[in-house]
């Protein structure tokens, strides 16, 4: 049982890292196009 418990504790972790790393590309590709709307709605 503790090792099945250890075992889903790591996936959860790498899980985690895997999904924040996935997230952070997403911010860093969006951030231009989301800089370019908030200018266009600041313009009008």
């Amino acid at each position: 049982l503790c090792v099945v418990f250890l075992a889903f504790d790591v996936f959860f972790v790498v899980f985690c890292v895997a999904l924040a790393c996935i997230i952070g590309i997403a911010v860093c590709c969006c951030l231009p196009c989301i800089i370019a709307i908030l200018y266009a709605v600041a313009d009008q």
